[in-house]
C-alpha cells in the first residue's frame, strides 16, 4: 500500500511540477483526487487482509468526502492520478497497470448487472479524459488515449488515440 501511494505521489508531484511538505499536505487536505486515491489504497489493503467494514468504510468515506466511488476490489496499479475525480465510478472488477490518469465522470465498469464480471482490463500509461464510459470485459492497451465523452465498448490497441466524434456520437461499435 504505502509502496503504491509513494508512487502515486511522485507521478502527481511530477504531473503538476511540485513536491515537497507543503504539497503533500496540500493534497491530504483540499485535492479529492488524491485522497480518493489514498483512500482506495488504505480500502483496497483492508480488503486483501480480510479484515471486515474496514475496506467499506474507506471506501464510503471516499463516495462521501471527493465524489469519487472505487470498489475496494478494483485492482489500480501504481501511479494513479485522478485530476477532478468528482463522478467518477471503477467497478470491483476493474485490473489497470501502472500510471494510469483518470478526469472527472470516467465510469470503468460492466453493461448490466447480470455481466457483473465484464470488467475493463486497462494497460500501463493509459490516459482517460472526462465523461468516458469504458466498459465491458475489454482490453485497453498500454499507453491508449481515450478522450473525453467516449463509449469505449471494444478492445483499444497499444498505443491508440480515441475521441468522440465532433457530432457527439460515440467512436465505435463492437466489432467495428
Amino acid at each position: 500500500m504505502l509502496a503504491n501511494l509513494r508512487q502515486d505521489y511522485r507521478r502527481l508531484a511530477s504531473y503538476r511540477e511540485r513536491s515537497g511538505f507543503v504539497f503533500a499536505t496540500e493534497l491530504l487536505l483540499f485535492d479529492n483526487g488524491f485522497q480518493s486515491v489514498m483512500l482506495h489504497r488504505m480500502a483496497r489493503w483492508f480488503k486483501r487482509h480480510r479484515i471486515p467494514v474496514l475496506g467499506a468504510a474507506c471506501a464510503r468515506v471516499s463516495i462521501t468526502l471527493t465524489g469519487v466511488d472505487i470498489n475496494p476490489n478494483a485492482e489500480l496499479g501504481p501511479g494513479l492520478v485522478i485530476s477532478h475525480g468528482v463522478g467518477l465510478v471503477i467497478g470491483g472488477g476493474v485490473v489497470a497497470g501502472r500510471d494510469l490518469l483518470l478526469h472527472h465522470q470516467v465510469t470503468l465498469g460492466a453493461p448490466t448487472p447480470s455481466r457483473i464480471g465484464q470488467m475493463p482490463r486497462i494497460g500501463d500509461g493509459v490516459s482517460i479524459g472526462a465523461g468516458a464510459l469504458v466498459i465491458g470485459g475489454i482490453e485497453v492497451g498500454d499507453g491508449a488515449f481515450l478522450g473525453a465523452g467516449t463509449l469505449v465498448i471494444r478492445d483499444v490497441a497499444a498505443g491508440e488515440k480515441v475521441t468522440a466524434e465532433a457530432s457527439g456520437g460515440t467512436f465505435a461499435e463492437a466489432g467495428a
